[in-house]
């Protein structure tokens, strides 16, 4: 039995078998979560810095600032019952994560 490891080279070839003349990187994301802020968010957020980036990184950096997003938890426990303060700590969550990964 092979045992898989990654990341995988695929030669791709075009449908009359001509290979492509350099060497294509795919970056894959099926699922994330959580994700508390979208790439085009946060690159807006911060500017030229981030636009040096590639979006799988930055994907990458919003993934870790969304689990520390979770370890703050407001007092009492907002609920999504409570609709005014669920919307209030959901818009403060998204700001938090851009923040986070937008400050170099």
């Amino acid at each position: 039995m092979q045992s898989s490891k990654y990341p995988r080279t695929l030669h791709l070839r075009l449908k009359d078998g001509r290979r492509l003349h350099e060497d294509a990187t795919l970056d894959v994301i099926s699922r994330i979560t959580p994700f508390y802020a979208s790439v085009p968010q946060v690159m807006l957020e911060g500017g030229m810095w981030l636009r040096k980036l590639q979006p799988f990184t930055v994907a990458s950096k919003i993934y870790e600032a969304s689990g520390e997003a979770d370890l703050i938890v407001p007092r009492g426990h907002v609920r999504p019952g409570n609709h005014q303060e669920w919307y209030r700590f959901v818009a403060c969550r998204n700001h938090y994560v851009k923040a986070m990964v937008a400050v170099p």
